[in-house]
């Protein structure tokens, strides 16, 4: 995350020393033109082995043959995002299945920003988030804490360029006493949330970090 805004000459090597990058592989889907996506999971992954070779920034995934809630609680104690868990026999279909299954230790997703509010701090007071559900973009509240005032200025210059008149969202929400300024759905965030309320707002939501590497079509609402 540090990495992702990086901009400009000689950024790359001053972060190749303070944040190195290790490429982990976990999957094999073409090979010298064969598709392997209907090949299970355990057989791809064997291909796979036989193919990467050993490099100190190139490494392949670790599989665990274990108890899943034994991996969730050494991914805890670790303090790791969290784990996947995947059918040995599953084939790739691309799409969210019950045969990958993603465990979060802290409960995050990302969602796209679709305004912000005016508030006593520079730049704005709140940002609204949204995300798709069952193909609609969706307000799911706002969130107001989590950045500092570096962050909240990057923040306001990367939104200003998106900015129109009317909501992009399909239940535009009356936030009281506040005026929003809304921007098209374009940039995605990464939040922090305890739940969902009852009216579909997240609870108690902390911004973690601004997520451009993700397209705004991913930014789905999961049920925790």
């Amino acid at each position: 995350q540090p990495r992702i805004m990086a901009v400009g000459p000689g950024a790359a090597d001053r972060f190749l020393k303070s944040n190195p990058v290790f490429y982990f592989v976990f999957d094999i889907l073409y090979v010298d033109g064969y598709d392997l996506r209907a090949v299970p999971l355990i057989d791809r992954r064997r291909l796979l082995k036989l193919l990467i070779n050993p490099h100190p920034h190139v490494r392949i995934s670790d599989v665990f043959e274990t108890s899943g809630s034994d991996l969730f609680a050494a991914a805890k104690a670790q303090g790791l995002e969290g784990i996947l868990a995947k059918k040995a026999t599953s084939k790739y279909s691309g799409d969210r299945s019950a045969d990958w299954l993603k465990f979060k230790v802290a409960t995050e997703q990302e969602f796209l920003l679709c305004g912000w509010t005016e508030g006593e701090r520079d730049h704005f007071g709140a940002l609204a988030l949204a995300c798709y559900d069952e193909g609609k973009l969706m307000f799911a509240g706002t969130v107001g804490t989590g950045f500092d005032n570096a962050m909240i200025a990057e923040i306001a210059s990367r939104l200003k360029p998106y900015a129109m008149d009317k909501s992009p969202l399909a239940d535009t929400p009356k936030i009281a006493g506040k005026k929003v300024h809304w921007t098209r759905p374009e940039l995605a965030c990464t939040i922090r949330y305890h739940s969902w309320t009852e009216d579909n707002r997240l609870r108690a939501p902390v911004f973690v970090a601004l997520r451009p590497d993700v397209d705004p079509e991913e930014c789905v609402r999961q049920i925790s």
